[in-house]
């Protein structure tokens, strides 16, 4: 092979890695927004508790203190939320679900 053709071909896997990068981007961002939707569409304290959770990595113990509730009940918030979360969100495979994860601080 030729210089000038492994150059060429050096060029189309970086355009392509660069096409797939921004369209995986893109999908990421609408993704977090229709979870931020959802979040949004639940009641005060589930997503207070949700977000402290998740967002601000607080235990239960922590949660339940500062809210002035039981660690139950932070408990219960939690598994309404994500049972919440599965049932809108359907499949979706378990490499999205853990970018989701890291990559959800937009709000």
């Amino acid at each position: 092979m030729t210089r000038c053709k492994m150059i060429y071909n050096i060029d189309i896997a970086a355009d392509k890695l660069a096409d797939d990068s921004a369209n995986d981007s893109a999908e990421a961002t609408s993704l977090n927004n229709y979870i931020m939707k959802i979040l949004n569409s639940q009641p005060r304290m589930r997503r207070k508790v949700f977000m402290m959770s998740r967002f601000d990595n607080l235990t239960y113990a922590e949660i339940a203190n500062r809210l002035n509730i039981s660690e139950r009940t932070v408990e219960a918030h939690i598994y309404a939320m994500v049972r919440e979360l599965k049932k809108m969100l359907g499949y979706v495979p378990a490499a999205v679900m853990s970018l989701l994860y890291l990559s959800v601080k937009l709000y």
